[in-house]
Parts: C-alpha cells; structure tokens; sequence
C-alpha cells in the first residue's frame, strides 16, 4: 500500500475552552481536537478561516460556521454529522431526536455512538445532543466543557444543573 501524498495542515489557537488543534486537508476542515499546549502552525486558509470563525463564535458575533468540510467517516456517521450540524445555536436535541432528522430513527445508539465519533465539535454542535432522560450525556472535550458550551449558548439545561 502506497503512503498517502495528501497535504494535511493545522492551526492552534487559545480559547475560551482552552487550546484547539485545526486540522484542515486542502479540501476542507478535517478535524477540531482539545489539546492541553500550543505547537508550531503548519496552516492554511481553510484553518485559517476556521480559527476566524470560531473567534466570533467564542465573541457572540457568530451562531452558524460556514467552512468546506472534508470529513472523514462512514456513510452512516457522515450522514449523522450531517444532521447534527443542523441543530440550532441555542438548542438541545435528544440522540432520538437526531436519530430521526438522520432518517435512522430505530439506531439510536449507532447515533450516539457517531455523535461520540463527531471529529469537529463546536462547529458540528455534538455539545448541544442530550440523553433521552433529559440527563447531560457524554462529550469529547469532557462534560465541563459541554456544560460550558450550554450555558454560553443559553441552552436549557439538563437536568442536575443550573
């Protein structure tokens, strides 16, 4: 097997959460991770564009992220991500709730499973996904920093919180 010849770049900037890591191929935002320290950039315009954007998300200037995405995923988890971008600044959903927008609505937890899996959280909002119960759920940065995404964007909050 021939190794990949494909451009991979990545940006890092300070946030209100803490460090993220863009990751962008030539076609599209590939990946957004929380990172514990900042590194040397190696970017783009796309990460670029990203960085920008995330900013004004962070300053209250921007609810919908307009980037190409190059997402890497299975069809099934691409079309979940897919629905999960269309959830609404503001707004919680359940993971049946998004298992039905996604047109899967009996693989509740093979959503949840692709929620979990979501490669760029913030602007793929996986933060805004509750459990059917009305209880937190998971999240990939950790529940504080979902917590903190909630009560920034003025979500309702789970139960157990306030």
């Amino acid at each position: 097997m021939q190794a990949s010849k494909e451009k991979l770049f990545h940006h890092y900037i300070s946030s209100s959460l803490g460090y993220l890591l863009i990751q962008c191929s030539e076609k599209g935002l590939r990946s957004i991770d929380f990172v514990s320290k900042k590194d040397l950039d190696h970017s783009s315009d796309i990460c670029k564009k990203t960085a920008q954007q995330i900013f004004e998300f962070f300053e209250n200037k921007r609810k919908h992220f307009e980037i190409p995405f190059d997402l890497l995923g299975t069809p099934f988890h691409i079309k979940v991500w897919q629905s999960l971008y269309q959830v609404k600044f503001g707004e919680t959903i359940s993971y049946s709730e998004l298992a039905r927008n996604a047109q899967s609505p009996k693989a509740v937890r093979a959503v949840g499973n692709a929620v979990g899996k979501n490669p760029i959280p913030i602007i793929v909002p996986c933060h805004r996904i509750i459990r059917n119960d009305g209880t937190i759920g998971g999240y990939s940065g950790g529940i504080e920093k979902k917590i903190w995404l909630l009560r920034f964007e003025h979500c309702k909050l789970p139960k157990g919180f306030s």
